[in-house]
């Protein structure tokens, strides 16, 4: 009798020992869940408006920025931080990477943004979402 419960207490020990957590256990797959927050922003979200912010910058204090999204332009206006006479402004076409990721070109500036329903969050060039720590971005506005 001892030899079954012996038996048995072992059998459900190695049968719950062998089964996987499904929770995701390395940061690979917790970046690409904040890339994917919105799988497609032009239909799941309002993200026409006003976004304000500041990005780093190599050669001054940050790049003020304040970009306009439009249904299919934008409106882009800013200033070096630190240097004269740096202001500058632009107006494009919106051109959508995919359904969440707009790019956004002009002279030395070159973003790719993940469209969420509060910010435009910087990607780096492997479209991972660049942490700022709270220093820099593009918050909406209105």
């Amino acid at each position: 009798m001892k030899k079954i419960i012996l038996f048995s207490l072992l059998l459900v020990l190695t049968v719950t020992a062998c089964q996987t957590d499904s929770k995701p256990k390395n940061k690979n797959q917790n970046k690409e869940t904040k890339v994917t927050e919105v799988e497609n922003a032009i239909e799941e979200i309002d993200w026409q408006g006003t976004y304000n912010g500041i990005l780093p910058c190599s050669d001054c204090k940050g790049i003020r920025l304040e970009i306009v999204l439009q249904k299919t332009n934008y409106v882009l206006k800013g200033y070096y931080k630190g240097k004269d006479n740096s202001d500058f402004s632009h107006e494009g076409k919106i051109e959508w990477k995919n359904e969440s990721i707009i790019h956004i070109e002009y002279d030395d500036l070159s973003y790719n943004f993940l469209v969420t329903k509060k910010e435009l969050k910087v990607l780096d060039e492997a479209g991972e979402v660049i942490d700022y720590n709270g220093k820099y971005g593009l918050k909406k506005t209105s």
